[in-house]
């Protein structure tokens, strides 16, 4: 197998934007083909992605390697675990699959990790909600930094160094094997890049931002959707606490009774009469809170 100098790896979810779009901006990168290879890996069994490339194929020249490839069951963590075993370069770029790149998005991180040679160099691009998909919901989630850790703005220029994702980010093999690989106890998109990043950063990682590597979010974001998405997490966080037990930072949330968080839910609601923007704000995160102390609860 020919190796590569740069590998975008993509853990497929369950609410990918136009695959015929997706694959296109990934076969039209500026960056020579023989440079990079993409590798998408489906644990979900919710699409074939398979077919979805040939129909790609069909109509247009396949400019790029791209590969589907289906493993047993089981959540992202599992997903990537099997890309990274299948990759050939010597940079990762983890791409969402629900990021659409610009063309000059994989040149971008190559000339970031040029410029920064040391393994431990972490390469962050933004992904930043299509207009036409923007929400005052949604649009909070993104500013506030709930959506992935980090508020993602049009002009932001830093990220902390200790910042990691799987939505838009790269990093150089030798850094990789010494945090090793993602836990597949994680059987959501929730928590398991959280894990990781935490590893990358005791193995030395230092996060930058890539300011060219930003990508498209296209993502309808609704507030029944992050319910379901923290249920996730909370049941996350418990997996993630048998191991770090000494971190507290969720466990006032998750550790709150169903009760005290349905009368937290009711107080919200009658706040909601005010029709104000902190009313409505709080209405947001007191329901969420909720539901990821709900998943905590329950567990996997």
């Amino acid at each position: 197998m020919e190796a590569k100098r740069i590998s975008i790896v993509s853990a497929v979810h369950d609410h990918p934007p136009d695959h015929q779009l997706w694959f296109q901006t990934l076969n039209s990168q500026t960056l020579p083909a023989d440079l990079y290879e993409v590798i998408v890996v489906d644990a979900l069994h919710q699409v074939d992605y398979q077919a979805a490339l040939a129909r790609f194929h069909a109509k247009a020249e396949a400019r790029a390697d791209i590969s589907c490839h289906r493993v047993a069951r089981g959540g992202r963590a599992r997903a990537l675990n099997r890309a990274l075993e299948l990759a050939t370069g010597g940079i990762i770029i983890f791409l969402g699959d629900d990021f659409v790149p610009p063309p000059e998005f994989a040149e971008a991180h190559l000339q970031f990790h040029e410029a920064h040679p040391e393994a431990e160099a972490v390469g962050i691009g933004s992904g930043i909600l299509d207009p036409t998909l923007r929400t005052p919901f949604s649009e909070w989630l993104e500013e506030s930094g709930r959506l992935f850790g980090v508020p993602f703005r049009d002009d932001m220029t830093e990220v902390p160094e200790d910042f990691f994702y799987v939505g838009n980010a790269s990093v150089k093999r030798e850094l990789l094997e010494r945090a090793g690989r993602f836990d597949e106890r994680f059987r959501q998109h929730a928590w398991d890049d959280f894990e990781f990043g935490l590893r990358l950063r005791a193995a030395g990682m230092r996060a930058e931002f890539v300011p060219n590597a930003r990508a498209n979010h296209v993502h309808s974001i609704t507030l029944h959707d992050r319910e379901r998405d923290m249920r996730y997490a909370g049941a996350a966080a418990k997996i993630f606490m048998v191991d770090h037990p000494e971190d507290h930072r969720w466990l006032k949330t998750a550790s709150r009774s169903f009760w005290r968080h349905g009368l937290c839910t009711i107080a919200a609601r009658v706040r909601l009469v005010a029709g104000t923007d902190e009313a409505l704000v709080h209405w947001w995160h007191t329901r969420l809170e909720a539901a990821f102390a709900a998943g905590y609860r329950r567990g996997v």
